[in-house]
């Protein structure tokens, strides 16, 4: 009988086609499993007027009053009043798109060998699914990503380049890629301020290590970042940005800062402490270098994204996403490279004992957004009921996420107190009512 032989190259093909369609699915799973919730529905009003915005137009006045109130990312609340002008459906999936995207960008980043593409893949998704805090608020809560995923890949999308330089794998040479590489940096910059700070301080130090090295490199990769410093003096001089955001930078609140940033890098400190495994192995095993000056450079980036909120005002989880971004491209540009080495059967060893917390928490993360997802569609039906009862002070029972893939969990879903404040009367706007109020059981 005449055997049938798969050449390698296509196998690897079908193996990375087989990781991207496994990550989208889950992902559009996600996404659609995701309601409305918190800030989503203040968004759909236009913060000049108080009304429900009905056309693209309305949004530009809208940010210019954000800006005055809220706060400077209006990049990133410009998306967000645009998908909630659109039919949500265009939102979720182009937000699977970019969650793609940034593991792309993640497990790629550093170049490696495209045979082992489809397992790096793979990795970058698992270790960002089990060790992101709030993944739920930043991956799939509709004001949440525009806020912190988007920026995330932005931020990547920038640093991208730098890496590609360094590995001598591509270099920007055509006027309209240094067009939009300038312009990809003032976004960057103006995206959101951690992702921003630490593009810029990532930036700055590949040009430091290029010009140790003595490596020319076109005037382009200078100018950038000069871009991306006027994307984020952009955000920061919001008046709203520096009356909300910024701490009030005493030695005392510095301090405090300090501990709270220093509390957060545990909660994914298993990402520090395999790089720190993974860093003393490639410089025993791994010849070429390179690779491990950039995952030091990406790792440093990792701890200028968590401690920069030593200057803000307050430290949530969603806002330590980017910082485990960076780890996760450190870790797994150093993966790509032991893989070549003695080191192999140990990390393949490693993985397999990790590939049974990340389907723990994959089965667990799902059944939250499930749980959620009912949770939120029998209130909103109830709202319905009582509309068509004539009913137009709702009361809704409230309900507790288990986990962060939630996107309400850490979250204030209503407030059972009074229906006249933050996010009751914007939801009771939303649906029709005269007010909505929350109680627990």
């Amino acid at each position: 009988m005449k055997r049938f032989k798969i050449n390698y190259a296509l196998r690897e093909k079908i193996s990375l086609a087989a990781v991207f369609v496994f990550i989208t699915l889950v992902m559009l799973l996600c996404n659609f499993l995701t309601e409305f919730c918190a800030d989503d529905y203040i968004y759909m009003n236009s913060f000049k007027t108080g009304e429900r915005i009905d056309s693209f137009f309305e949004i530009f006045p809208s940010m210019a009053s954000h800006a005055e109130l809220m706060n400077g990312r209006l990049v990133s609340h410009f998306l967000a009043q645009l998908f909630l002008l659109l039919p949500l459906p265009i939102f979720k999936i182009l937000n699977t798109a970019v969650f793609v995207l940034e593991i792309f960008l993640v497990s790629r980043i550093s170049g490696s060998s495209k045979k082992y593409e489809p397992f790096l893949l793979f990795c970058a998704f698992a270790l960002i699914w089990v060790y992101e805090p709030a993944f739920g608020q930043v991956n799939l809560w509709l004001d949440g990503s525009c806020n912190y995923l988007w920026s995330s890949v932005a931020a990547l999308a920038f640093i991208y380049p730098y890496a590609a330089l360094f590995l001598k794998r591509s270099e920007i040479k055509h006027i309209c890629s240094e067009i939009l590489f300038c312009v990809l940096g003032f976004f960057t910059g103006a995206f959101s301020e951690s992702a921003a700070i630490t593009a810029i301080f990532v930036a700055a130090l590949m040009i430091l290590i290029f010009r140790l090295s003595g490596i020319k490199i076109r005037i382009v990769y200078y100018i950038a970042p000069i871009f991306s410093v006027g994307g984020l003096v952009f955000m920061l001089g919001a008046p709203a940005e520096l009356n909300n955001k910024l701490s009030d930078m005493t030695l005392g609140s510095l301090r405090v800062n300090f501990i709270a940033a220093l509390e957060m890098i545990k909660k994914y400190r298993a990402l520090l402490i395999l790089f720190a495994i993974l860093a003393v192995a490639a410089y025993y095993f791994v010849e070429e270098k390179k690779t491990l000056i950039l995952s030091c450079v990406l790792a440093l980036g990792g701890l200028c994204a968590n401690f920069v909120h030593i200057f803000a005002s307050y430290y949530p989880e969603r806002c330590a996403s980017f910082s485990v971004i960076m780890f996760a491209a450190a870790d797994i540009a150093l993966i790509g490279k032991l893989l070549d080495t003695n080191c192999r059967i140990a990390l393949k060893c490693t993985f397999a004992a990790f590939l049974v917390i990340f389907s723990y928490n994959l089965f667990i993360g799902v059944n939250d957004i499930y749980s959620s997802y009912v949770q939120m569609n029998e209130n909103i039906q109830r709202i319905e009921e009582c509309k068509k009862e004539g009913i137009l002070d709702v009361e809704l029972p409230m309900f507790s996420p288990h986990s962060k893939y939630s996107a309400v969990s850490g979250l204030k879903y209503l407030d059972t107190q009074t229906s006249d404040t933050w996010p009751n009367n914007s939801m009771s706007a939303y649906y029709g009512v005269d007010s909505i109020i929350g109680y627990w059981d």
